[in-house]
């Protein structure tokens, strides 16, 4: 079981509970740099992500175009992604977090799950409007997933 920490704002009000939630119960949390800085309080992203990493097994943090970070079991991979001048922001965690686990779903390795991941962000983001207008099984398949 799985969370995606999706607004800084929530986890600001529900911190304590989103905390317990991620040490506790999950096997995996997805956010980004404003979210997982907001769930340990932190300044700097690497402390963030050494926070989230003691809690739970699976760590993944976008990053706004910078690699995506993941940590699993202690062992951080950063894993690239094609830059692309944003249209639209809008529906850009949502894309990422379905390719990513859309890769996990499928018994892709994490590495793959997050270059899906990113490749669908990247899509979403280059146009107006929060859902993918390219056919991603073409765009993954393009990419050698």
């Amino acid at each position: 079981a799985g969370i995606w920490l999706r607004d800084p704002f929530c986890v600001d009000r529900h911190r304590a509970d989103f905390q317990k939630l991620v040490s506790d119960e999950l096997d995996f949390v997805i956010g980004n740099e404003a979210e997982f800085c907001t769930l340990y309080e932190a300044n700097d992203l690497d402390a963030a992500l050494s926070a989230a990493a003691k809690a739970c097994a699976l760590v993944v943090c976008t990053r706004s175009g910078d690699a995506v970070a993941m940590i699993e079991n202690g062992a951080r991979t950063d894993v690239p992604v094609n830059k692309v001048t944003p249209v639209d922001a809008t529906g850009a965690g949502d894309q990422f977090a379905a390719g990513f686990l859309n890769g996990l779903a499928t018994g892709r390795s994490l590495q793959e799950s997050g270059r899906m991941g990113g490749i669908a962000a990247a899509e979403v983001i280059s146009h107006m409007g929060a859902r993918p207008h390219a056919d991603m099984k073409a765009l993954f398949a393009n990419a050698g997933l």
